[in-house]
């Protein structure tokens, strides 16, 4: 007889220990009570707090032409553009960019160059996808392969740059470099950063042939260049680029697109009144001595008795102590203005300094005209520097960027004062960390100069001696001594309220300032006029 078949055995799931299989293999487990781990209590954040990276894929070198809307060079969380996004840095790409697979040098930086005989191959080349129906580039959602890029590639264990282009109405600001373009050259040493640096064209514009050339501003982008970098693919094709320790990590090569006319540009003017403290180093013979010696460099503008016991001498200062003082008043000023400028929306481009007048009044009763400030005489001093400050807004809404720019001053006044007087003291830590222990530019946590602050975060305050790297320090400038021990207050005053005029017997007129040298054509809306920056330097001394 055949076997009988076993007894059905009814199992309760609860309690079955599924000895015989009859669960599928399934293992009933109790449910927990509550959570084995607490939920976290953190608010969760509006954005990434990095900029989301794109997967990796063997033999394809990929990256997103970010949206800048904003033109700073900066992947900034949070920018929102009514009807478009609340994070549109991140959320969005420009179409219509061309971007081409170049073979780099591993030992240059540069793209390689074939030796005599040899062939290079033809390497990819793309368009970043977003176009309306008549086929112009578009700010777009970087969703798919909107905004992105893929090149193929087919030789491995080599070292690749990419080339780019934008098309007409978009500018590159972030990711790239040109060597044709002055400001905006690759660096080559292996040793530095990558993160471009973009700089204000005013230094330069200058030397340029103003009757033959034709100005192009590249202050906030331009128009076509190469990845700041070059990146590795291995033999299994991965793309590796090296970091900040020289490391060969996984990577992509993303460049940031501003649109023109996103963009304002605006310029504005402020006296800003420093008072010294003319009881303790006016008095001291050595700053009597450096004052002197100023004034005996300095070229005599005019002079004038006002018929109440006041004789007062106006000079130009020659052109050590004028870009001394106005070198390291601009940088000062700029790291201040950058961070405050930024909180309504607005990036700083430069504070540029231009000429340097000292006033120096004496009592009526001293024949030389330089008795106060030389001989003896009871005198006070006025130095006052000229300067632009220059930046650009994402409207609407519109700004009173004249009073935004005064009352970032006057909020910040006490951190203003403490730059100044502590600059000389931080120039020479830093000469320290540099000649002494070998430190670069790159080691330290944030790089200040006259157009604000780089290397760190925009919603992290920037403050001389923490950690960071002077520009004017390190082309050897410094303050005079009487900032750094006699510097008392500070206050930003209208330029109406403030005398910067040159009298000539009977005529009184604007001294000539300096206009911008950074010529723009841009077609950018630009708030016109020139405008200057005073910086009233108070002394009053007595002998």
């Amino acid at each position: 007889d055949a076997p009988s078949a076993p007894p059905i055995t009814c199992f309760n799931n609860k309690d079955a220990s599924d000895a015989e299989d009859h669960q599928g293999r399934q293992l009933y487990r109790h449910p927990t009570d509550s959570p084995t781990l607490a939920p976290t209590t953190a608010p969760p954040t509006r954005s990434p707090t990095s900029h989301p990276t794109l997967h990796g894929q063997a033999f394809m070198l990929r990256g997103i032409m970010w949206y800048d809307r904003n033109a700073n060079g900066v992947r900034d969380s949070n920018v929102e553009v009514t009807g478009v996004g609340t994070d549109v840095e991140f959320s969005h790409g420009v179409g219509g960019i061309r971007a081409q697979l170049v073979q780099c040098d591993e030992n240059s930086g540069k793209a390689y160059v074939a030796a005599e005989g040899e062939t290079l191959e033809n390497y990819a080349s793309a368009i970043t996808q977003g176009f309306d129906n008549r086929m112009v580039p578009q700010v777009i959602p970087a969703n798919d392969q909107n905004g992105k890029y893929n090149l193929f590639v087919n030789g491995l264990e080599k070292w690749y740059l990419v080339e780019v282009e934008a098309p007409n109405q978009y500018l590159f600001t972030a990711g790239i470099c040109n060597d044709d373009i002055p400001g905006w050259e690759c660096n080559y040493d292996p040793t530095a950063t990558t993160s471009t640096r973009r700089r204000i064209q005013a230094d330069d514009a200058d030397d340029a042939d103003d009757d033959n050339a034709v100005a192009v501003d590249t202050s906030r982008g331009i128009s076509t260049g190469r990845s700041t970098s070059c990146v590795y693919v291995n033999k299994l094709g991965e793309v590796l680029k090296p970091d900040e320790n020289n490391e060969l990590k996984m990577s992509s090569i993303n460049f940031g697109v501003m649109r023109i006319g996103d963009s304002q540009g605006v310029t504005t003017s402020v006296a800003l009144v420093l008072q010294f403290d003319g009881d303790s180093g006016p008095s001291n013979p050595e700053l009597r001595r450096l004052l002197s010696d100023a004034l005996a460099r300095a070229t005599p503008l005019d002079e004038e008795d006002d018929g109440a016991g006041t004789i007062t001498t106006r000079y130009l200062l020659g052109e050590v102590d004028k870009a001394a003082i106005a070198t390291v008043t601009a940088e000062v000023l700029a790291v201040s203005l950058d961070m405050r400028l930024a909180k309504d929306g607005v990036s700083l481009d430069a504070v540029a300094p231009k000429e340097v007048i000292l006033s120096s009044a004496r009592p009526s009763g001293d024949a030389s005209s330089t008795g106060g400030a030389a001989d003896g005489g009871a005198a006070s001093q006025q130095l006052a520097v000229a300067m632009d400050i220059m930046g650009h807004y994402s409207p609407p809404p519109h700004i009173d960027f004249d009073y935004i720019v005064q009352d970032s001053i006057n909020k910040d006044t006490a951190t203003i004062r403490r730059g100044l007087r502590e600059y000389n003291s931080n120039c020479r830590d830093q000469n320290n960390k540099v000649k002494d222990e070998g430190l670069r530019e790159k080691d330290f946590a944030a790089v200040v100069s006259a157009k604000g602050a780089s290397g760190r975060g925009r919603n992290q305050d920037v403050a001389y001696g923490d950690d960071v790297f002077s520009t004017a320090c390190s082309s050897g400038f410094l303050a005079p001594d009487y900032f750094e021990t006699d510097l008392k207050e500070i206050q930003a005053l209208k330029v109406s309220e403030v005398e910067f005029k040159q009298k000539v017997g009977d005529v009184v007129s604007t001294v000539p300032a300096s206009t911008p040298n950074d010529t723009t054509v841009l077609d950018i809306p630009t708030v016109t006029g020139t405008l200057v920056l005073l910086l009233l330097l108070l002394m009053s001394i007595s002998y």
